[in-house]
């Protein structure tokens, strides 16, 4: 466990309101580390590390995962379906989604698959992540040269 508090707080103060943001820079922040693999393909494993408490979307997006940098689009309000994720392991150990979270997964069709399949920008980093290893869709690599390709 990391004390790393400061730092992170610093990054998200703009999400914290004062009370919450000074309370937390004397709280230790646990510091999260999983698995992340392109869909299909498991024997690319990235390390990531996020602090428990953040949303899995954004940590995701600031990972040094190249190509992940536009990764769930509609600002986490389960519009696009861009950040869906495949949890192959730890996934029981995840919160139930929401009865929004689970309308929109079956949206998903044939990309669903049960109790596997989440939004990520709808989990929050805990330690239920711990070792969990998660596949995102090989179409999250692609989605910057689709919009750039539009224009």
């Amino acid at each position: 466990m990391k004390n790393n508090s400061l730092r992170r707080n610093l990054k998200q103060s703009s999400y914290l309101s004062a009370r919450s943001f000074f309370k937390s820079l004397f709280s230790p922040v646990e510091e999260i580390t999983f698995k992340v693999s392109p869909e299909k393909e498991p024997e690319k494993v990235f390390t990531v590390k996020g602090y428990e408490g953040d949303n899995l979307m954004d940590t995701l997006n600031e990972s040094e995962i190249k190509g992940l940098n536009v990764f769930g689009i509609c600002d986490k309000q389960l519009a696009c379906l861009s950040c869906r994720v495949n949890v192959e392991e730890g996934y029981n150990n995840l919160p139930k989604p929401t009865e929004e979270e689970t309308d929109i997964l079956y949206d998903l069709g044939r990309h669903y698959k049960d109790n596997i399949t989440r939004m990520s920008c709808q989990l929050k980093i805990s330690k239920a992540l711990e070792g969990a290893h998660i596949f995102v869709p090989r179409s999250a690599f692609a989605v910057f040269e689709i919009l750039s390709d539009s224009d």
